[in-house]
């Protein structure tokens, strides 16, 4: 009887190590690709190298309002919207400006600039003529902008290229306006923003930073 209790209990002890080693192992698997998941380095390393530098900025942009009806109603009509960007904010070399309009006449062709002045609902005088750095460029470079034609629906959207001789903050707060080529009318008018208010305060007077 003794002889059973003891092989029982040997063979209950055999039991208890074989199970704890086995237990102890799992945890350690269990351990290490824990660590494995929770520090990637690889991964972490790419993600790091995906961050932009600090010099690249964030666009201004202009919300596009109907100029004839801020300036004779001053209603804010929005029309489209435009950016101008760069990937170092600082740089005076070119900038791209792009541009999405509607309920444009179609067919006709548009012409634009960045304005001397900082709104659209004072009028003509207080927009004044193109915006350019003297200094930096020997002739007026928004002559003969086009941005072209609207489509048969009145849209007209598109991408190009300028240099005004001024960085992107030197355009802060200047007006964008959207004139006829042919006729020479003002059609649409924004203030170049980083911060897009909620209101219709684009079209007002901005102080530039």
């Amino acid at each position: 009887m003794r002889k059973q209790q003891f092989s029982t209990t040997c063979a209950l002890l055999l039991y208890l190590v074989i199970n704890s080693f086995a237990a102890s192992q799992r945890h350690n698997s269990i351990r290490g690709a824990t660590v494995t998941k929770i520090a990637p380095v690889a991964e972490e390393t790419e993600q790091n190298e995906a961050i932009p530098p600090a010099d690249i900025q964030p666009p201004l942009i202009a919300l596009l309002y109907n100029y004839q009806q801020l300036v004779t109603t001053g209603e804010a009509v929005q029309q489209g919207e435009a950016s101008v960007w760069v990937e170092n904010a600082r740089t005076i070399r070119s900038q791209t400006l792009d541009y999405y309009i509607e309920g444009m006449p179609p067919f006709a062709t548009f012409q634009i600039i960045i304005a001397q002045g900082m709104t659209c609902d004072q009028g003509a005088d207080a927009i004044g003529g193109a915006y350019w750095n003297a200094d930096q460029l020997e002739a007026d470079p928004w002559v003969d902008v086009s941005i072209g034609a609207a489509d048969a629906e009145g849209v007209i959207s598109g991408v190009l290229s300028f240099s005004n001789g001024y960085s992107l903050d030197g355009n802060f707060g200047h007006a964008l306006v959207v004139f006829d080529a042919v006729y020479g009318v003002r059609v649409a008018c924004g203030v170049l923003l980083y911060n897009i208010p909620l209101d219709n305060a684009v079209t007002d007077t901005v102080e530039a930073a």
